[in-house]
């Protein structure tokens, strides 16, 4: 495999509980060892206190929805391309409708 010019930045976006967690410290240890990985955490300062001009911008976004997560504010600072990504934790926040299908 062909390795890039620079690392790919993957965005954390959930609250600090969770970007904090031991599982979570430990998976993105093992990924930035290669190097081709970056991760930039939007901790809870960063998601309910800051304006999104001010958010970092990933080459990927990653977000896990938890009480008290801003989901609509995370949205709206998705780029275009990833619109359909966010859009789906609406629906996966309930599991019932996951279900049913």
């Amino acid at each position: 495999m062909q390795s890039r010019h620079h690392p790919i930045t993957v965005g954390l976006c959930a609250m600090d509980k969770k970007v904090k967690a031991k599982p979570m410290r430990e998976l993105t240890k093992r990924m930035e060892v290669g190097g081709e990985f970056v991760f930039i955490e939007y901790g809870d300062d960063m998601i309910l206190n800051q304006p999104i001009s001010e958010w970092p911008v990933p080459d990927v976004l990653i977000a896990f929805f938890s009480d008290g997560f801003p989901l609509e504010k995370c949205i709206e600072c998705e780029p275009p391309h990833f619109r359909t990504a966010l859009g789906g934790i609406r629906m996966g926040r309930s599991r019932p409708p996951l279900h049913e299908c």
